[in-house]
C-alpha cells in the first residue's frame, strides 16, 4: 500500500521526504552597506575618494552561523580595497556568532579608494566571500554608487 510521500510494506511504513528541505543551515545575505569615513562626510563614495564601508549581514537560515569570517574585492578596476591586504581585505564578525534572524557586522570596516576617473552614477561592484567554522562558503555581491 502506497500513499503521498509514504509507503507501507506490512510492519515497516518507509516516509520518502526530500531531506534538503528539512536541513538545519545558516544562511548569510548582506542587509546593509554604508558609506562612512569619506573624505567630505557626504555619506557617498565621490571620484578619486576614500572612505569605509560598514556591512551588515543578516543570518536568514535555521542555524547559528558560527565563526564566521569574511574577505572582500572589488569587482571593478576603477575601485580598489585598500586595507594593506593583497587581493582584497579580510576579517571576522562582531558578533562572534550570528544566530537566526540576527545580523553581524563585519570587522574591520573595508576601506575602499575610487579612481579619480570612475564616472559619477556608477554602480560599483564587490564579491563578499564568507567562511564558517564548518567550512561552508557564501559568495555574495554588492554595488555602491558612486555620486
Amino acid at each position: 500500500m502506497t500513499g503521498a510521500g509514504w509507503t507501507y510494506r506490512g510492519w515497516l511504513m518507509v516516509v520518502s521526504a526530500a531531506l534538503g528541505a528539512c536541513a538545519m543551515e545558516p544562511e548569510p545575505e548582506i542587509e546593509s552597506v554604508t558609506v562612512k569615513n569619506d573624505s567630505n562626510k557626504d555619506g557617498f563614495l565621490n571620484p578619486g575618494e576614500t572612505a569605509s564601508l560598514e556591512i551588515h549581514v543578516r543570518n536568514s537560515g535555521t542555524s547559528n552561523l558560527v565563526a564566521p569570517k569574511f574577505s572582500i574585492a572589488s569587482e571593478s578596476d576603477l575601485l580598489s580595497v585598500v586595507d594593506g591586504f593583497s587581493g582584497g581585505c579580510t576579517g571576522w564578525f562582531v558578533n562572534g556568532t550570528i544566530a537566526p534572524g540576527d545580523k553581524g557586522l563585519c570587522h574591520p570596516p573595508p576601506t575602499v579608494e575610487a579612481s579619480p576617473s570612475t564616472p559619477i552614477g556608477s554602480n560599483v561592484a564587490f564579491s563578499l566571500v564568507i567562511t564558517d567554522d564548518q567550512s561552508n562558503k557564501w559568495e555574495l555581491t554588492f554595488s555602491v554608487p558612486v555620486k
